[in-house]
């Protein structure tokens, strides 16, 4: 992308968005914009996973959008996985009552719980991502704990 904006942009769009003193030297331009993009994508890592995690694809069944509308943090692919795995009396109680049987609701709260261990787990190694997690990361990770002799200590 950079090298686009490069050969696209205008000297004066360029001046714009590099600075007056930027080089001419066209490599020292895409340089410069790929430094400043990543800066920018730094600063807005958090910001940019939770699009991403938002940007699954619309759910197209009912039976996921219900799953969601009671577990909003649950993902529309995990929802369908839950329900390709739902037993057929499970299926049968969604289609006939609208709700979700205490079964296939236990799994799904089980979802979740994994969902937000993944996430803090990718806190762990990107701070942009701090949440409220923080003590799942902690509990979750033994050797934190004083007085662990495991081996990963």
């Amino acid at each position: 992308m950079p090298i686009r904006v490069i050969e696209n942009f205008s000297e004066k769009e360029i001046h714009e968005l590099l600075g007056q003193g930027i080089s001419s030297d066209k490599q020292v331009r895409i340089n410069e914009l790929q430094k400043r993009l990543a800066e920018q994508a730094g600063k807005q890592r958090k910001r940019i996973f939770d699009v991403l995690y938002k940007q699954r694809k619309i759910p197209d069944s009912a039976d996921v959008r219900l799953l969601r509308d009671n577990h909003p943090t649950l993902p529309a692919t995990i929802a369908e996985a839950l329900l390709r795995d739902a037993t057929p009396e499970e299926r049968l109680h969604l289609a006939q009552k609208h709700k979700i049987p205490l079964g296939l609701r236990e799994k799904a709260r089980a979802a979740e719980s994994q969902v937000r261990l993944s996430r803090a787990y990718e806190g762990l190694y990107l701070e942009a991502l701090e949440d409220t997690d923080r003590p799942v990361r902690t509990a979750a990770r033994p050797h934190f704990h004083a007085g662990y002799a495991g081996q990963y200590a």
